[in-house]
């Protein structure tokens, strides 16, 4: 659609041109022709500018719309990283905990522990018996 509005104006201003500078006899019916034509193409060529210059602004609605859904998703996906990352830090952290205390009172795992003479084991991935 830019491609013909370029194609248009350049049409429009050789017309001009050849209207004012080049045509030798202004009084002819040839000259009246070109100047009804030129009239013609300029409003076709405002026309079609209108119409270019509405589509455009649709476009840049549509996308700016879609900016903003793409950066709403954006945030909700590093809300959940953030919270997945936090998980994951308490995890570890009750991973370390659970051995240093472990390390610390071996006895109390082994008198309170489901099954006598093994001590109690959470399953997490670090200390699952498929490894």
């Amino acid at each position: 659609m830019n491609f013909l509005l370029i194609i248009i104006l350049g049409i429009v201003a050789y017309l001009t041109l050849a209207l004012d500078h080049i045509w030798p006899d202004k009084r002819t019916k040839k000259y009246k022709k070109a100047r009804f034509v030129l009239m013609f193409v300029v409003a076709i060529a405002v026309i079609l500018n209108i119409v270019v210059t509405y589509s455009s602004e649709q476009h840049i609605d549509s996308m700016q719309e879609s900016i903003s859904n793409l950066q709403s998703e954006v945030a909700t996906l590093e809300q959940q990283n953030k919270m997945l990352f936090m998980l994951e830090r308490m995890h570890l952290n009750i991973i370390i905990d659970y051995d240093s205390l472990k390390l610390k009172y071996p006895l109390g795992y082994f008198l309170f522990s489901s099954k006598p003479g093994v001590y109690f084991e959470p399953s997490h991935p670090e200390t699952s018996p498929s490894q």
